[in-house]
């Protein structure tokens, strides 16, 4: 009994010092696996204890293999990606914008708001502003638009990129635009 009890302690001293250790994109793996080894050792001890039937921590035991299984094999850390991804495209020197199958933005990123020179409250002026800047290019069929802006030694160059994503759950499509500038 006492092996065994040495050998549960040290599993649970290698998950803790994983759980410190990982990056943050493993981390909720080896969290969970550790409640879950914690929850199921104080689980059996119970009934050992008390001296129930083995029978009843079955459930327990199966419970514990399905969300093992789910944690080490099958889990993404969502809401962790989500986080980054919004903050890589926060920080891009490009500008870019996400709309909404209506058209309204709903999301742009800082350079997108120096462009149309809007706040993050105004986001419903940002087609309008577009339009203003490049034209009418909500309703082109083109993928990829090269625009000019002023003329001289005032001209920019920009190309605009527009993507259009679908939702495996939704009939509509959402489209973004990313705009480059050059001089």
């Amino acid at each position: 009994m006492w092996i065994t009890l040495t050998i549960l302690v040290g599993i649970i001293l290698i998950f803790t010092v994983v759980s410190v250790k990982t990056p943050k994109i493993y981390k909720e793996r080896y969290v969970v696996s550790l409640v879950t080894i914690v929850t199921m050792s104080a689980w059996e001890s119970f009934y050992i204890i008390t001296r129930t039937p083995v029978d009843r921590s079955m459930i327990g035991f199966g419970l514990a293999d399905v969300l093992t299984f789910y944690f080490s094999i099958m889990y993404r850390p969502l809401r962790f990606l989500d986080r980054m991804l919004s903050d890589i495209a926060s920080d891009m020197q490009q500008s870019l914008f996400v709309f909404d199958p209506d058209g309204r933005c709903i999301w742009a990123n800082e350079q997108g708001m120096k462009l149309t020179c809007t706040e993050a409250r105004e986001l419903d002026s940002i087609p309008e502003k577009l339009t203003a800047i490049f034209g009418d290019i909500m309703t082109a069929e083109d993928t990829t638009f090269n625009k000019t802006t002023g003329s001289g030694d005032s001209a920019k160059y920009f190309t605009l990129q527009r993507r259009i994503m679908t939702d495996s759950k939704q009939p509509y499509q959402r489209s973004s635009y990313a705009s480059t500038s050059s001089l």
